[in-house]
């Protein structure tokens, strides 16, 4: 960290790896932070960052044995309806020619406080995360899907030895490299705090994340396709909490608002058309001589996520998160020595 002036400030940072299967690689991080020239209307905090990444297959994505397993719910081929749903075959697995992912990611934004309204301070950052090589393991539903048919045609094994097209015979399920990953969007955020003498201090945040574009390239030569706004890829998130503290008590309320996005006839209608929220809240006491006691609450209305055959939970915990699945309590002790 090199501060140049009060105003100004650089960061680098960079991380050497040497692997004994994949070389040697050499990773860099700017960034940097500038401060305004300060007014009575606003005050001005720009911020941004520019780095590199490397990740290396896990031993598992490379050399676990492949076999045979079967799909855990029974799934409709889209070409032959006639057949019904039922339960298909998957090869997967390990892949030895796995190369590593690479990427860049980069951050631009701003913070602006007026002082006029102390406490305040609003932000917004756009970022941009590309990654290439990406592994993953693709799943039977995708597979089977308008994009999954579109961007990996060899990936479902038919027998077309008397019909085409013929009966699925099984679905490749291994870890494999895409192309391309792109993740862009932009980070809204606004925090106002206040104390009182009475009843103590307050806290409001509000945060929303916009996504631009999100999608992939799986270098079949296909091209890109965005998936934002359709299944799986909402494009918007927000967070709203309210924390309150006094003495020795505190507590907290958030919640967590996943956006609609568009069905495309995916599934059953109703799914992933609606927003959800989930909330949760919790409260503190400390003043047990370094003995913090917390009990909170997850999901304290008990709501239901639109319904999803095609989880073994039976809705898209990608999406809603494991907090969907009902009401949970939790108490946390903490001491410190």
């Amino acid at each position: 960290s090199v501060p140049l002036r009060k105003w100004l400030e650089f960061q680098l940072a960079v991380r050497h790896e040497r692997y004994s299967d994949f070389g040697e690689t050499t990773k860099p991080k700017y960034s940097g932070k500038v401060r305004l020239p300060a007014n009575r209307f606003v005050n001005v905090l720009l911020r941004g960052s520019w780095s590199e990444s490397f990740k290396a297959p896990d031993i598992g994505q490379l050399y676990q044995p492949q076999s045979f397993a079967v799909t855990s719910a029974s799934i409709s081929d889209p070409l032959r309806p006639q057949d019904g749903a039922r339960q298909l075959r998957v090869l997967v697995g390990g892949n030895p020619a796995l190369k590593p992912e690479e990427g860049t990611v980069q951050y631009a934004g701003a913070v602006f406080e007026v002082p006029a309204l102390r406490g305040l301070s609003l932000s917004v950052d756009h970022f941009d995360i590309k990654v290439r090589n990406v592994i993953t393991t693709l799943g039977a539903s995708y597979l089977l899907s308008a994009e999954g048919t579109r961007l990996f045609p060899n990936a479902v094994v038919r027998d077309n030895a008397t019909q085409n097209p013929g009966p699925i015979s099984f679905l490749y399920g291994i870890s494999n490299n895409l192309g391309l990953q792109l993740f862009r969007g932009i980070d809204y955020g606004a925090r106002y705090s206040f104390r009182t003498s009475r009843l103590g201090s307050f806290t409001l945040t509000a945060d929303a994340t916009q996504i631009l574009k999100r999608g992939s390239d799986a270098g079949q030569g296909a091209g890109f396709f965005d998936n934002t706004g359709l299944y799986f890829d909402v494009e918007w998130r927000y967070n709203y909490s309210l924390g309150w503290s006094r003495k020795n008590w505190s507590a907290r309320v958030a919640a967590d608002v996943v956006g609609k996005y568009f069905n495309d006839n995916w599934t059953a209608a109703g799914w992933g058309e609606n927003a959800f929220t989930l909330v949760n809240p919790s409260v503190s006491y400390r003043g047990f001589k370094k003995t913090s006691i917390t009990l909170g609450v997850t999901n304290v209305f008990n709501s239901r996520p639109p319904a999803m055959g095609h989880r073994t939970l039976g809705f898209d915990d990608r999406v809603y998160g494991a907090g969907a699945l009902g009401i949970a309590g939790s108490l946390r002790v903490r001491r410190e020595f």
